[in-house]
């Protein structure tokens, strides 16, 4: 046994047996579990990284996006309506980076760290944030009341995801 003094915080593999110091088992009761499972090698080896997921343990740019797709994969009700043929690209991004708040209004470049004074450049009355500049400006308002008339829609009380339902109707 080896005398650790101010190193108590190593751990010594002793005859292919891993010796932790008792200070270290008395703070984390669980370890004692978790070490039991571990196994050491009788001959050296080098350690390496194991990607669990991945039939081989190495991992791949193709294993890992396959992993998050997996993991993380959102249903979107809205991207077939939006990226279509019809649409041209340009306003497909547009709609997208309305969705994701992704657009400069005034309210998301003061929130980035810009100082101004924020105004609607379209009505003057209110501060410009996407919400305000596609639904509740009075601009808009007109827009959407003249676009229901004509497809025979109420749009008075109207959010973009209403906007995505009413375009996504056959």
């Amino acid at each position: 046994m080896s005398v650790l003094s101010s190193m108590d915080a190593f751990f010594l593999i002793i005859n292919a047996k891993l010796e932790v110091p008792q200070t270290i088992l008395a703070a984390y009761p669980s370890l004692n579990q978790k070490l039991l499972l571990t196994t050491i090698p009788l001959i050296p080896k080098d350690d390496k990284l194991i990607w669990k997921v991945s039939h081989d343990g190495s991992l791949t740019f193709k294993d890992a996006y396959m992993f998050h797709a997996a993991n993380h994969s959102q249903i979107i009700n809205w991207a077939k309506a939006i990226w279509n043929n019809v649409i041209p690209p340009s306003k497909s991004f547009l709609v997208w980076r309305l969705l994701h708040d992704k657009l400069p209004p005034d309210d998301n470049l003061i929130k980035r760290g810009c100082q101004f004074s924020s105004m609607c450049s379209l009505c003057g009355t209110s501060q410009e944030t996407s919400y305000h500049v596609f639904i509740d400006c009075p601009f808009a308002y007109n827009i959407w009341y003249w676009l229901g008339s004509i497809l025979n829609l109420n749009c008075n009380s109207i959010s973009f995801l209403d906007i995505i339902r009413i375009s996504d109707r056959n």
